[in-house]
């Protein structure tokens, strides 16, 4: 049993690295989209993202001066968007 949580640490660990460099690219690509609708909608600049994953679009607000926070249920994900 033991052998079967630490390869689901090494599998979670190595797909939240896989997941930053390689399926995040359609939150890089509409990210302009929705900090455009974002800024016109609300007055502070505030945002939360649930199931953040790596933070990538989080990212791209916080470069826009927005405050984030993100929440995600992988603490490896949230351990690579700490990066």
């Amino acid at each position: 049993m033991n052998g079967m949580l630490t390869d689901k640490k090494v599998y979670d660990r190595n797909f939240a690295s896989f997941y930053n460099y390689v399926l995040t690219d359609q939150a890089r690509e509409y990210a302009h989209y929705i900090l455009d609708y974002a800024s016109k909608k609300v007055t502070e600049k505030n945002i939360v993202d649930y199931m953040c994953g790596t933070g990538n679009l989080l990212k791209i607000f916080e470069d826009a001066g927005w405050k984030t926070t993100g929440i995600d249920l992988s603490t490896n994900m949230l351990d690579v968007a700490k990066l």
